[in-house]
C-alpha cells in the first residue's frame, strides 16, 4: 500500500523519533532529505565531542561519525538486501535505495543529543560514569528499534522481520565491541586493582556480553524462521519522493542545534584546549613546561574529568615517567592541587612502569598479596613509592592507596631477595 505524499513538515521529524509512520515514510523519501540527515550527523557529533576533547587539536572527530555511518549503514543495507530477498531489485535502483536506507539511518542522528548533557560538571566521577553508562543503553535500544521501524516501512515488510534481521548483526558488532574493550582494559590493568570507575565499566561490558551471549542464538533463530515467513512477500522497491521538498523550518533545527552547541563551545572547549596542550607537553617529556602552564591558572581552568599523562588506561607505554614526573614536582614546587592532579593514578602507574604485575590488593589473611618483578624492579617501584609519599600534597586517599603498595612491594621484595639468595646458594654449591 502507497502512503499518500504530502509535504515534510517541522513536526514529522519529532514524530520520526517516535516512529510514527506517516512521518518516517515522507522524511525518507523527501527531495534533499540526505542532507538535513547529513546536518543532524553533524550536530551529533558536536554534541559527542564539544565537552570531551579538545576541537582545535582533533577536528578529525567532527567528521568520524559520517565515516562510521556510512560503512555501518552499507553492511545493513547490504545485510537487509541479502535476508530479505530483495536482490531481486534492478540494479539501476540500488542507488536511490540505499540513499533512502542512509537518509533513515541519518535521521535518528537526533538520538544522539543526550550525550550532550554535561553531568560531569554537575556530579561526582562515579555518578556521572553511571548516568553516562544508563543513557549509553537507552539511547541505543531506542536507535535499534527505531531504526528497525524506519527499515520495515522502507521495505514494505513487517515489524518483526526487520527488527529480527537488523538484531542479529548489530548483536555481533556490539560483541565485538564490547569484548575488545574488555581486552584492553585487562590488558591496560594486568591484575593489577581497578578504579571503582573501571570496575563499573568492567561490570557493565560484562553485563551487556552476557545478555548478547544468552539472546543471540534465539534471535538468530527468530530471525531465520521471521526471514522466511517473509520472503514470501517480494519487496518491490518504489522511489517514490513528495511533491515538495523539505519544509523550511526543518533546517532550522540542525542550524539552531549547531548554535546551541556552538555555544557550548564557548565555556568548554578553553579548557579542553588548555588539557590538550599540557597532555602534548607531558608526552614529550616537557615535564616542567607543563607544570608551568597548568601554574598560569586554577583548577577550575581544566575539565573536571580530565586525567593528565601517565594514564593508567594507556595501552601501551606509559609516558611520562613517574620518576622524571617527582623530578619536576621537587624542582618546581608547584601547587598541592597540580600535585594531587598529575599524581591521581601513581598507585595504578607506577606498577606497570616498574614492570610488577598482578596487583596488590590484601588477601582476606591479612597479608599483602605478593606481587611479580625482579628485585631491581620492585626496588624502583619501592622508591618510586615512598618519594610519592613523602609529598605533602598527596591526599589521605592516596596515601592509604600507596601505603599499602608499599607494604605489598616491601613484602614481595623480601620473597624476591630469598629467591635470589636461595638461587645463588644452590650455584655456589653446585
Amino acid at each position: 500500500m502507497n502512503l499518500p505524499t504530502t509535504r515534510v513538515s517541522l513536526l514529522d521529524l519529532p514524530r520520526f523519533m517516535f516512529g510514527h509512520r506517516g512521518s518516517i515514510w515522507r522524511l525518507i523519501h523527501a527531495r534533499h532529505a540526505i542532507w538535513l540527515g547529513a546536518a543532524l550527523v553533524a550536530t551529533a557529533a558536536m554534541a559527542r565531542e564539544y565537552d570531551a576533547v579538545s576541537l582545535w587539536h582533533e577536528p578529525g572527530d567532527l567528521l568520524a561519525p559520517f565515516a562510521a555511518s556510512i560503512v555501518l549503514a552499507s553492511g545493513l543495507f547490504l545485510w537487509m538486501l541479502a535476508t530479505v530477498g530483495a536482490m531481486r531489485i534492478h540494479v539501476r535502483r540500488l542507488g536511490r535505495a540505499f540513499v533512502v536506507f542512509l537518509t533513515g539511518y541519518w535521521l535518528t542522528a537526533p538520538l544522539a543529543w543526550l550525550y550532550a548533557i554535561p553531568i560531569e560538571e554537575f556530579a561526582d566521577e562515579i555518578t556521572a560514569m553511571r548516568f553516562n553508562l544508563t543513557l549509553l543503553s537507552i539511547v541505543s535500544v531506542w536507535r535499534v528499534l527505531l531504526f528497525a521501524r524506519v527499515v520495515s516501512i522502507q521495505f514494505r515488510i513487517s515489524y518483526l522481520v526487520s527488527l529480527c534481521s537488523l538484531l542479529v548483526p548489530c548483536m555481533a558488532v556490539a560483541f565485538v565491541g564490547m569484548f575488545s574493550a574488555m581486552l584492553d582494559l585487562v590488558g591496560v590493568m594486568g591484575g593489577v586493582r581497578l578504579t571503582q570507575t573501571q570496575e563499573i565499566m568492567k561490570n557493565f561490558q560484562e553485563g551487556v556480553l552476557s545478555t548478547i551471549s544468552t539472546a543471540f542464538v534465539p534471535v538468530v533463530i527468530l530471525a531465520v524462521v521471521a526471514i522466511i515467513i517473509g520472503r514470501r512477500k517480494t519487496w518491490q522497491h518504489r522511489s517514490t519522493p513528495t511533491s515538495d521538498p523539505l519544509a523550511r523550518a526543518l533546517w532550522g533545527v540542525p542550524l539552531l542545534a549547531s548554535i546551541g552547541f556552538g555555544v557550548a563551545m564557548i565555556f568548554f572547549q578553553p579548557a579542553l584546549i588548555m588539557a590538550a596542550r599540557i597532555d602534548q607537553l607531558l608526552q614529550s617529556d616537557r615535564i616542567d613546561e607543563a607544570i608551568g602552564l597548568m601554574s598560569q591558572g586554577t583548577a577550575k581552568d581544566l575539565p573536571a574529568a580530565w586525567d593528565p599523562p601517565p594514564r593508567a588506561t594507556d595501552r601501551y607505554e606509559v609516558v611520562p615517567s613517574l620518576a622524571e614526573l617527582l623530578d619536576s614536582i621537587e624542582r618546581t614546587s608547584p601547587p598541592h592541587w597540580i600535585i594531587q592532579r598529575l599524581l591521581a593514578r601513581a598507585d595504578l602507574i607506577a606498577p606497570r612502569q616498574c614492570g610488577v604485575h598482578h596487583g596488590f590488593m590484601f588477601q582476606h589473611t591479612g597479608e599483602p598479596r605478593e606481587m611479580n618483578g625482579s628485585v631491581e624492579q620492585l626496588e624502583s617501584l619501592s622508591e618510586i613509592v615512598n618519594r610519592t609519599l613523602a609529598l605533602e600534597a598527596i591526599d589521605e586517599d592516596m596515601r592509604n592507596q600507596l601505603l599499602e603498595l608499599k607494604e605489598s612491594a616491601a613484602f614481595s621484595l623480601n620473597a624476591a631477595l630469598k629467591r635470589q639468595n636461595e638461587r645463588e646458594e644452590n650455584e655456589n654449591s653446585l
